[in-house]
């Protein structure tokens, strides 16, 4: 590439790069050229600064980078609140890690208004100020375990799980997973019908001359009538349908076949397996 970045960050699929504006299109255009099935979006420079992940990258007067934290326009600062029945390590860990990632991400010029921030999000969740501190100078120590053990989940009930996963740990060195209760929206069904054909079976695929094509798969039928529909626009003489289809009337166009009108049916002896 003749038009080489300043700078390149790369995160999974986020990019954070710092280029000459007059080259930026070139590049963004190389980039989106690489891969057809590959689209770049770009995000650029506004009134000095730029997100990238949870940061927000500042230009100074000077030409010099300052970061602090970036919150989408979005966020609601809606957080664990203070007096949900969860264990109290999962409580701890909200103002913990607020007061942490502010310390970690923000140059000395921001660290004062972030901290505002946090603070007024962590009181209006439940949380002191005070305890919120103190959490946020400690962190857990555990002494190595001698024996790879996978843990153990429980949902937390408080005053009984606490002593299962004290003993747990003391007896036997094993630790304990906390999940919250159950919610209501897990135990009640969703009100919209599953697709029946989200599920491996026999299925049965009806055409214009009355005969039908029936076929069986151990993964999804939906997935299964997809790729029928994609082998019959490339030919796949090597695909059932497609096989199927040429034998019996010598066209490999597929017209006839109402291949979203799909259907679950009960097995029968004879199928044409695929």
């Amino acid at each position: 590439m003749t038009y080489r970045p300043r700078f390149w960050l790369r995160y999974v699929d986020d990019v954070f790069a710092i280029v000459n504006r007059d080259d930026l299109a070139i590049i963004f255009q190389c980039l989106n050229s690489l891969h057809e099935k590959v689209h770049f979006t770009k995000e650029e420079e506004k009134e000095g600064g730029l997100p990238f992940l949870d940061v927000m990258v500042i230009r100074g007067s000077g030409g010099e980078l300052h970061t602090t934290v970036y919150r989408k326009p979005t966020h609601t600062n809606r957080y664990l609140h203070a007096s949900s029945h969860h264990h109290p390590s999962q409580i701890s860990s909200v103002p913990r890690s607020l007061i942490n990632r502010a310390l970690s991400l923000c140059d000395p010029p921001y660290i004062e208004c972030e901290l505002r921030v946090v603070r007024q999000a962590l009181e209006n969740n439940g949380y002191s100020w005070r305890q919120s501190s103190r959490w946020a100078q400690t962190t857990t120590r555990r002494k190595p375990s001698c024996v790879n053990r996978s843990p153990v989940y429980l949902t937390y009930v408080k005053g009984v799980t606490d002593k299962i996963s004290h003993y747990l740990r003391r007896r036997f060195d094993i630790v304990t997973r906390f999940r919250p209760p159950a919610l209501v929206k897990s135990i009640l069904r969703s009100p919209k019908d599953r697709d029946p054909l989200n599920v491996p079976g026999v299925y049965k695929i009806p055409c214009d001359c009355g005969r039908s094509y029936i076929g069986e798969t151990r993964r999804n039928i939906t997935t299964r009538v997809k790729e029928h529909i994609r082998s019959m626009k490339n030919v796949d003489t090597d695909e059932p349908l497609v096989e199927y289809n040429t034998y019996e009337y010598v066209d490999t166009s597929g017209e006839g076949w109402h291949l979203n009108e799909s259907k679950l049916k009960p097995k029968e002896k004879e199928i044409h397996t695929a």
